[in-house]
């Protein structure tokens, strides 16, 4: 993606003129210091919302995206709105909101047939839920920078799987976990994070791959009804089945960036030890390295 940087974020930003959450794209960019692709992102899915405007305007007037902003955007925004709400059943809703929502706001039980949900008397308030599903989704933004390492830094590869392989998983990851609202089909963005994980599963053979990994699928069969049966598959559901698969492979691609990151910490010491040259700070040595990357550039 590093040498075709501004045709793939200008396919990410089609994608965000679609479903807005992969305009993820535009802070990961900023991160890896791709200014330029971080641009292009929110510029064509914005100008690609206007496109419709060329052949009809709403009959409510303005455009179709600001009637999108005012739908969509103003609702969320709503105090008395709880997260995980959406037009549809909120067993479908598989993201963290969706999960929160089932969670905190209503309570199970077995019935005639299956599983079967009802509000809770004692819910927490909209507000709460809020705040605690923002929270949780700023927290696993910050832990995947932390793991993707210092902005800028040179990359790796582990095991035959490059770093930016992890870290364009991380983001496909939050994107449907992030989402208002992912149903079944949207976590078809779950094959590169499940193929790299089992790549490094594999071939490195470590409890930190294998374990999310085996979670991920077990997680993954509990929700499908030909395999655990229609009222487990729906119990799975309604535990976040699929919202917790998504989130072992996470913590599986975390892991392996984390290792990578590790790797060259101590590669860079041996070299340097090797060489003769005194040891630097951990701040120098990063310079140092982005230095030759764009020196050879």
């Amino acid at each position: 993606m590093r040498s075709r940087s501004a045709a793939a974020a200008t396919i990410f930003g089609l994608a965000a003129a679609m479903k807005c959450t992969a305009l993820l794209w535009c802070p990961y960019f900023l991160w890896r210091r791709q200014w330029r692709a971080a641009l292009i992102v929110p510029l064509v899915a914005v100008g690609v919302n206007f496109l419709p405007d060329l052949v009809q305007s709403p009959p409510q007037g303005g455009t179709w995206l600001s009637r999108w902003v005012s739908t969509y955007l103003v609702t969320l925004a709503r105090p008395q709105h709880a997260p995980g709400v959406w037009g549809s059943d909120v067993v479908l809703n598989q993201s963290i909101h969706g999960a929160a929502y089932r969670w905190f706001m209503t309570r199970g039980h077995w019935g005639p047939e299956g599983w079967q949900y009802l509000a809770r008397d004692d819910a927490i308030s909209p507000q709460s839920l809020k705040v605690g599903v923002y929270g949780f989704g700023l927290a696993l933004c910050l832990l995947a920078a932390w793991a993707m390492g210092r902005p800028g830094a040179r990359t790796v590869s582990h095991t035959g799987v490059p770093q930016q392989s992890f870290e364009y998983s991380s983001v496909l990851l939050l994107m449907v976990l992030l989402s208002p609202m992912s149903s079944k089909p949207h976590f078809c963005t779950m094959l590169l994070p499940a193929l790299c994980v089992a790549r490094t599963a594999v071939y490195q053979g470590g409890l930190a791959q294998w374990i999310p990994l085996l979670l991920a699928i077990a997680s993954g069969l509990l929700a499908t009804k030909d395999i655990a049966g229609t009222k487990l598959a729906h119990l799975a559901m309604w535990a976040g089945a699929i919202t917790w698969s998504a989130l072992f492979l996470l913590l599986g691609c975390l892991a392996s960036l984390q290792r990578m990151a590790a790797s060259q910490s101590n590669l860079l010491t041996r070299e340097e030890t090797d060489s003769g040259e005194p040891l630097r700070s951990a701040k120098h040595r990063w310079w140092h390295v982005d230095h030759e990357e764009h020196s050879r550039t």
